[in-house]
């Protein structure tokens, strides 16, 4: 094999390696979570993209620094990651616009790959030496594939109605973090388990009006 064509083989090798790491060990916890919670750190792992506006600097891409490519990354991967600061703050804070800008986010993060994709192919990029940034070029794109597509999913997915907030289809506030409290939160924050603890100390205060006694 040519050994220009290593990077291209790593790249399909990382995308496989990205695809299991997420089917197998991210995504089932994931499914666990409410839309917010979940979409959260899936955006936020692609604020690495800073990595990306380093191609237009001298020595990153070897004689392609002051390339169209490599301007095309720089520029695209820097307001991608304007876009996940936002879509991230505006999930965090339940604004009723947080899904709107998660899928602008995701819809632009991933025409911006998809992009250099094309680019790089039109004009041979994989076939030349880009000095230091075939580091990213190998490991980056793969895990931003997959993660744009675990996104999609997510926004795609049908919340449940006991879930959803009515006005802008945001989760409720995310869980305390410790398991047990995380218990607590799920038995507590239930609709019908609320209903049903209501009605019984509504039962035992009658009671305990008539009786005296401290309701059990």
């Amino acid at each position: 094999m040519p050994i220009e064509r290593i990077p291209i083989l790593i790249f399909l090798m990382n995308l496989v390696t990205f695809t299991l790491v997420m089917r197998w060990f991210i995504w089932p916890r994931l499914v666990r979570r409410g839309r917010a919670e979940a979409l959260i750190p899936l955006v936020a792992f692609h604020w690495i993209r800073t990595l990306g506006v380093l191609a237009a600097l001298p020595g990153m891409t070897g004689e392609f620094h002051d390339h169209e490519w490599a301007v095309h990354i720089a520029i695209g991967d820097a307001v991608t990651v304007a876009l996940a600061w936002f879509a991230v703050g505006a999930l965090r804070a339940r604004h009723r616009a947080a899904v709107a800008m998660v899928w602008l986010f995701n819809i632009v993060g991933l025409l911006d790959i998809a992009n250099a994709g094309r680019n790089a192919l039109a004009e041979s990029i994989p076939l030349h030496s880009v000095g230091a940034q075939v580091i990213v070029v190998a490991f980056g794109p793969p895990a931003l594939i997959v993660t744009h597509i675990a996104i999609f999913v997510l926004l795609l997915r049908r919340e449940p109605a006991d879930r959803a907030d009515a006005k802008g289809g945001i989760d409720h506030p995310l869980p305390p973090a410790s398991s047990w409290a995380r218990c607590c939160y799920r038995e507590f924050n239930h609709p019908a388990r609320t209903r049903a603890m209501q009605a019984r100390w509504a039962r035992g205060n009658t009671g305990t009006r008539s009786s005296g006694r401290f309701p059990t």
